[in-house]
Formats: structure tokens, sequence, C-alpha cells
């Protein structure tokens, strides 16, 4: 087996970041829910901080997602650009002109799919999302994380739209659009350069 930069994500590596997470200094102001489908074992709710220097979230992008996304200690830890390894899904499923009540924002690492130099080859493969994915000779890499916007009906834009709780019941939704997302990219279908907004 291969040696990656970036552990798989087990139960242990998930425990260690929660403890980081919580005993962090200068404490972190707030979590909110999210879901993480790691590397290895099964989706599972995490708290995720709000990004240092702020009090509160207008929006998921003003959470800190790295300490569940897993980079590493390579080059491209210190590049890794959120604007394009997250989209925030308005429209369930994708083709319903209503929109959802709240949206969803799916954070990833960069897949590399066409880029030798990613983080993609630092990245285990997720078991989880390439058995839910069913797209074969193709492989997702690295942990995703999925947060919840607050009520806002598709009347905010992805920056103000809040954040609230992920809950059981957004489980079976963020899976859904989760296997959508991966299987477009993976078989090259998705529009635009990944995962961009």
């Amino acid at each position: 087996m291969a040696a990656f930069a970036v552990p798989r994500f087990t139960e242990s590596i998930q425990q260690l970041v929660e403890d980081e997470l919580t005993q962090h200094s200068p404490p972190f102001t707030k979590f909110y829910t999210g879901i993480l489908w790691p590397t290895a074992g099964d989706a599972v709710f995490v708290p995720v901080p709000v990004r240092l220097g702020l009090d509160t979230a207008s929006s998921p992008y003003d959470l800190d997602p790295l300490w569940w996304l897993g980079l590493g200690g390579g080059p491209e830890a210190s590049s890794f650009d959120l604007e394009t390894t997250a989209l925030t899904v308005t429209h369930w499923p994708f083709d319903d002109p209503t929109p959802l009540k709240r949206s969803y924002t799916v954070f990833v690492t960069h897949q590399g799919i066409d880029d030798a130099v990613s983080a993609y080859h630092a990245q285990p493969p997720n078991a989880l999302i390439n058995s839910m994915a069913h797209v074969h000779g193709r492989s997702w890499r690295g942990n995703i994380l999925v947060t919840r916007s607050a009520l806002h009906s598709g009347t905010k834009g992805k920056y103000e739209c809040g954040v609230t709780d992920m809950s059981e019941r957004d489980m079976y939704v963020a899976r859904g659009i989760l296997k959508s997302l991966i299987e477009e990219e993976l078989l090259g279908r998705h529009p635009a350069p990944f995962f961009s907004v």
C-alpha cells in the first residue's frame, strides 16, 4: 500500500482533531455541526469552528473546514483555495426550479484530475465515497465536509446565508447531493473548473 502525506481519517485521527479543536489556544468562539465523509469509517457529525478572528459566521465560508479536510504538510497545503474546492448547493435535485429552504456547502480537497502537482497525490482514497459513486476507473481522494446554511429559501447569496447545525435528517439530502456531484466530477461532466462557483 502506498504511503500518503495525509493519514486516513480513522476514528483515532478524528478524535485527535476534535481534541485539538477543544483545547486550541486562543479558543474558537463558536462551532457548528457538519457531516464528515472521512477516508476511513462511516459519515460522522463533527464540530466545525468559526475561523479565528471572527465571532460569528455569516455563511459556511466563514468556517474553518481545513481541520477536517486534512491537507498534509506539502506545498499544496499553503496554496489551498477555498473558492475552487467548495460549492454551495441551493437546488436539489439540481434541475428543480424551487430552491431548498437551506443550502448545503460541500468542502473538499482539490482532486487534481488534470494537475500532477496537487493535493490529490497526498490524499488517501475515500472508500466510502467511492462505493457510493460507482464510477469505475476513477477514484475520489480525501475527506468531504458538508455544512448547512440558515433558513433562506434561495434568497441569499453564499456569503450571507448564515450557518446552522446539521441534523440526522440532513444526512440523506447531503448524501444524495454528494453522490451526484462526485459522479459528475469523476465522469468529467462537471461544466466548470472543479467546484468553482
